[in-house]
């Protein structure tokens, strides 16, 4: 049976431990700051069992995020056309996304719009996160697909 719960990450409550907690696609910078990352990574810890262990894949570092890169997807199937357009920008630590969409065919062509605004941690400002969460932390720097991943596990 698969139970899947829609909740905020930075303060989930949840009636039991887990094996292994995942964070995966680089779904931790959508929690923007530091103070959120270790109350996110907090509340992965108070979900952990005691031999468990934490992966959390990270978002892009500061250093190699790029503003004013533009970049062009298109693709087509089964009649329907589609292209994504996006441009990155940053506010201090925050990266900024902005995406358009174009979605066309036979009935005509459908525009959609979207942002998203991750946060920019070092790997030094991660590890102490993890750290100040009570957690004791590997770093991959290559991880599933080149960003990194993190292994945590409770300090013992």
């Amino acid at each position: 049976m698969v139970i899947i719960r829609l909740a905020d990450m930075t303060r989930f409550r949840l009636d039991r431990k887990y094996d292994v907690i995942l964070c995966l696609f680089s779904s931790i910078g959508y929690v923007k700051t530091l103070e959120m990352l270790v109350q996110t990574l907090t509340q992965f810890k108070e979900h952990l069992n005691e031999e468990g262990v934490i992966l959390v894949e990270p978002w892009l570092t500061p250093d190699v995020w790029t503003t004013g890169r533009v970049d062009t997807i298109m693709t087509e199937r089964r009649g329907i056309h589609m292209s994504r357009m996006s441009h990155s920008d940053r506010e201090g630590d925050i990266s900024i996304m902005k995406m358009e969409y174009l979605f066309g065919s036979e009935h005509g062509i459908e525009h959609y719009t979207e942002e998203h605004r991750l946060g920019l941690f070092t790997v030094k400002e991660m590890i102490e996160a993890f750290q100040e969460a009570g957690l004791r932390v590997e770093h991959d720097p290559e991880g599933l697909i080149g960003r990194g991943m993190y292994i945590a596990r409770n300090m013992m």
